[in-house]
């Protein structure tokens, strides 16, 4: 078994700077790079060595073993992100994760799901519904719209909610786009910039509403039936400073996954009509009309694959890291501790030798009968294991309810060239840029 020493070293290095440039340039083609030079390499980010992994059972050899005692959340990224965004789920280190994930779990029991579904429903209505017949939308902007509104108002209800939501809507673009980029170039977060100063006063004014907001539900004591509410069941456990965290995250975490999810999956769905005409095919015999709800979601089979072949082409995070908190593993190499261990899921999920044609939008390869072993392990976009993301239900579920609404109310027709660019830039997830389509007003048959 090989040391850290001797994992090969990804071409391309060039002093000082290491892979950086390679990696601020297009971070999308820079893992599939790595990718194809074997399933453990070492780079350089400046003069700092670090690791990116690329083979699906290592990876998830690390979620399985993110316990805390060999692997953990950690490294650059995850550091400056906890500092920005936080102690909630996403970014706490394990220790803290195993005390605090039982007290949030109640806030995704299955039991409250309906309820969210029925908020995602009207959300989506009161939005979708307020377009006109050939208006054309820039799709990225308004499932943004959606999303946060649908977290905002999960978030929050009874006195003050739609203060409260008004303002998330308003915040949080500016805080996101933020977040990523300090996290990403910490260098640039004290310069006088504009951004910067923008970023501050979004993230002030949020921190500010939430706790104001989570100090007067405490002290009322009521159950509005929202997010808040089975947080504020955890009593002293959870501080006033931890449950905004959490908040936080739930809002940076949802609105990017499910955003960025609903504007591939419109994407996909224009550039391949016969597809698009079974699901609304599928929409129409199923729903009959009826506003989603979550009885209808399981009748939906094809919608299920559309979403979930959309997220393996377009994953929510272009990457992630672990840091070693001890000598480790991985396949024939040893990394020693305190290493900053990057993976890409766009990477795993576009791999040739898993899934044939990777590149191609091919819903029916997530059908019971033609799924592989190897292409159900490596599809963990959500994680695995102790860290397996908590809302992974509440986001699929938004997601469905959005497109059946959509494509009940409208036909979509592309307004901008099929080749949408899918290079990563740095933000928390991707987005197909300038993506706009022409609505056409339509009732199911």
């Amino acid at each position: 078994m090989s040391g850290a020493s001797t994992v090969p070293l990804l071409p391309g290095a060039i002093p000082l700077l290491g892979h950086a440039a390679l990696i601020a340039r297009d971070p999308l083609r820079f893992f599939d790079t790595a990718r194809d030079h074997g399933p453990v390499v070492r780079v350089l980010i400046g003069t700092q060595p670090a690791y990116v992994v690329s083979s699906p059972e290592l990876v998830r050899h690390m979620h399985l073993k993110g316990n805390g005692d060999t692997f953990d959340k950690g490294g650059r990224l995850f550091e400056s992100a906890d500092e920005l965004a936080g102690g909630g789920l996403v970014t706490i280190p394990m220790a803290k994760h195993r005390q605090q994930r039982p007290l949030v779990q109640p806030v995704f029991h299955h039991t409250r799901l309906p309820g969210y579904v029925e908020q995602m429903a009207r959300v989506a209505e009161a939005t979708i519904g307020g377009w006109r017949n050939g208006q054309v939308i820039d799709v990225g902007v308004e499932t943004n719209r959606i999303a946060t509104g649908v977290l905002a108002e999960t978030l929050f209800l009874g006195p003050g909610s739609r203060e409260a939501s008004e303002l998330v809507c308003r915040c949080l673009p500016t805080y996101m786009d933020g977040v990523a980029v300090r996290a990403l170039l910490p260098s640039l977060n004290r310069l006088p910039l504009p951004s910067n100063r923008r970023f501050m006063r979004a993230m002030h004014e949020l921190h500010r509403t939430l706790e104001r907001l989570i100090s007067e539900r405490r002290n009322s004591g009521t159950d509005e039936g929202d997010i808040v509410t089975p947080l504020l069941e955890a009593g002293d456990a959870l501080s006033n400073r931890d449950v905004r965290d959490h908040l936080v995250t739930f809002l940076l975490a949802g609105s990017e996954t499910t955003a960025g999810l609903l504007a591939w999956t419109v994407r996909e769905l224009t550039l391949h009509p016969h597809i698009y005409a079974d699901l609304q095919n599928e929409v129409d015999d199923v729903l009959q009309g009826a506003i989603p709800s979550i009885e209808h979601l399981p009748r939906l089979p094809l919608l299920s694959t559309v979403l979930t072949e959309a997220m393996r082409l377009h994953p929510p995070l272009w990457a992630l890291t672990r840091a070693t908190l001890e000598e480790a593993t991985l396949g024939e190499h040893t990394l020693p501790p305190h290493a900053d261990v990057f993976f890409s899921h766009h990477a795993l999920l576009r791999d040739p030798r898993v899934f044939p044609e990777p590149n191609h939008f091919v819903p029916g390869r997530w059908e019971r009968d033609r799924i592989s072993k190897e292409q159900r392990e490596a599809m963990i976009p959500f994680g695995l294991g102790p860290r397996k993301c908590i809302g992974e239900d509440f986001a699929m579920l938004e997601a469905s309810v959005v497109v059946a609404t959509l494509l009940q109310r409208f036909r979509l027709h592309t307004e901008t060239p099929a080749r949408v660019s899918g290079r990563a830039r740095v933000r928390v997830s991707q987005r197909p840029s300038q993506l706009r389509v022409r609505l056409e007003s339509r009732r199911p048959s």
